[in-house]
């Protein structure tokens, strides 16, 4: 009978040298696959739970987190999902001709610069600015549109939004300027 340590493959990975490992890394690539089908199922699942006076906003920001805005918005909106979140304008653009007549809401914030296109795009804004409701009130009136605005409140994190008595004060500006 040998004696000694058992070689396991576990063992002999643990014993391979550093430079075996950066060669294995360099060459991988991380794939993601999703599987439409089961996605309108899941939506099926969250529907059966929340009921059907709940709206779903799908949220297809960063390419749908890599499984591809386009394709994850097309099969959304055949299974009636008529509100969809992204970070910036940029991808809510990618999606405009997906979700005709549904909304859209851009989570990531805009300049003021970035106002009159919001407008023109027809999405909803979240933001914590004077300043960038301002600037979709001109470009919402300059249209003769208004334009749609949520509030970002910091709920305890301390890394984005206004503070609550800040948040009121913003939600009292913004209704009370035209065109938002």
């Amino acid at each position: 009978a040998a004696s000694g340590p058992r070689i396991t493959p576990a063992r002999l990975l643990y014993n391979l040298p550093v430079a075996w490992y950066l060669r294995a890394l360099s060459s991988f690539e991380p794939v993601a696959h999703i599987d439409l089908s089961a996605l309108a199922h899941n939506l099926g699942e969250v529907r059966r739970l929340v009921g059907s006076r709940v709206s779903v906003l799908a949220m297809v920001k960063a390419d749908a987190y890599g499984h591809g805005a386009v394709a994850v918005a097309e099969r959304l909106v055949s299974q009636g999902v008529d509100t969809f979140g992204v970070a910036t304008l940029d991808e809510a653009e990618r999606i405009a001709t997906v979700r005709a007549g549904s909304t859209c809401v851009v989570f990531g914030g805009i300049s003021p610069d970035e106002a009159a296109r919001a407008v023109a795009l027809d999405c909803e804004v979240v933001t914590d600015s004077r300043e960038v409701v301002s600037a979709l009130a001109a470009g919402a009136v300059a249209v003769r549109r208004e334009a749609r605005v949520h509030i970002k409140v910091d709920t305890g994190m301390h890394r984005l939004g206004l503070a609550p008595a800040e948040a009121v004060e913003l939600a009292r500006f913004a209704a009370a300027t035209t065109g938002v």
